[in-house]
Order: C-alpha cells, then structure tokens, then sequence
C-alpha cells in the first residue's frame, strides 16, 4: 500500500487527520505530508488547499517537537528494552550524534538547530533535531523555539519549491532521501573497510 492509498483509505473523511498523521512519521515529517497534502493528482478532490496543508503540518511538527523533547528519553529508554528497537536506536545515535557533534561547537547552538531543520532531507527533521537537544542538554524553551522556526522555514521552502516544481515536488523529495541514504550507506561501508584493516593491521 502506498502513501497516497493509505491517507485515502484511512482517512477519506479526515484527509487533514491523515497528513497530520504522516507528518508525526520519522524521516517523512512534513517534508513529504505537506506537498503530498496539496497535490491534486494524487488526492484529487480530496487535496487541502496550501495554507490549510501548510498549517497541518505546521502544527504536526510542534505537537511532534512538544512531545519529543518532553519524553525523548524517558521514550528511548523503553525502546531500548526491545532488541531491535535497541539495535536501531544504536545507529540512530552513531549517525545523529556525528551531526550534533557540528552544533555543539558552534556558538549560536539554537540558531545552527533551527538551520539544520530547515534543510528538507532525511534526517534533518523534529525526530534528529530533538535527539541532538536531549544528546547536547540544550534549553527546552529555546530548543522549542528553534524546531519549530526552522520547521516553520522548511515548509515554506517546500512550498516555494512546490509553485515552481508543482508536478515533480514529491519525486524530488523521495529522490533526495534515495541520494541521502546511498551516501549514508556508502559512508557506513568505507568505514567498516578502514576498521577491518585497521584490525588486520
């Protein structure tokens, strides 16, 4: 079943329900649920127009940020109990906490959070930018502040990006988390052959 099959199915009466839904899933967010949202060939008359679409996710992203920085940890503390949530969470950690390592060592923090959030790929969304909160201590309040501002940024970019690109958006969008993924894999590899000569050795 696909995205667009599941929205509808799901929630045929409530296609905003169903986009703020998918604006909650990691790595999705509101990065595929807002252009998806307004998009007529796929919902057809069921499509939100822009600023009822913008403003679903835009509220998805502060309840997801609200409630993330609130239980994060008391969350991944009982995900951890679970072997393969454990194990997933461990690689989450490794690759979250490389990118943390970037904003802990510059001076604005909360400006640097915000940025990082307004970049529309993987990785880069409420999920990521709440984890590096908890992974560095910073200010709940500030920390707040800067998701959701750079949540705020990056849908209106997608929107922007939308005007021009209107049919092509969504594929642009997977294409970049495709891209994103192979390089993260490529990464992951290159590391492990260094690690195995760096033991032969």
């Amino acid at each position: 079943m696909n995205i667009n099959s599941f929205v509808i199915e799901n929630f045929s009466n409530f296609i905003w329900l169903g986009i703020f839904v998918l604006a909650l899933v990691p790595i999705a967010e509101g990065r595929i649920a807002f252009p998806l949202s307004i998009n007529e060939k796929i919902l057809g008359e069921n499509a939100l127009t822009p600023l009822a679409g913008f403003l679903t996710c835009f509220f998805a992203s502060v309840f997801l940020t609200l409630f993330l920085l609130t239980f994060f940890k008391g969350l991944t503390k009982l995900l951890k109990k679970f072997k393969f949530f454990d194990k997933f969470l461990i690689k989450i950690d490794k690759s979250v906490e490389k990118k943390s390592e970037n904003i802990k060592n510059k001076n604005n923090k909360y400006f640097y959070l915000a940025l990082f959030v307004l970049i529309p790929l993987p990785l880069t969304g409420a999920w990521s930018a709440c984890l590096i909160s908890n992974l560095l201590n910073l200010d709940f309040k500030k920390s707040l502040i800067s998701i959701c501002g750079g949540n705020l940024l990056s849908l209106g970019l997608i929107y922007i990006l939308n005007l021009f690109l209107k049919d092509f958006t969504i594929i642009l969008l997977i294409v970049s988390f495709v891209i994103t993924f192979i390089v993260i894999l490529i990464l992951k590899l290159r590391n492990k052959k260094m690690n195995i000569k760096y033991l032969n050795d």
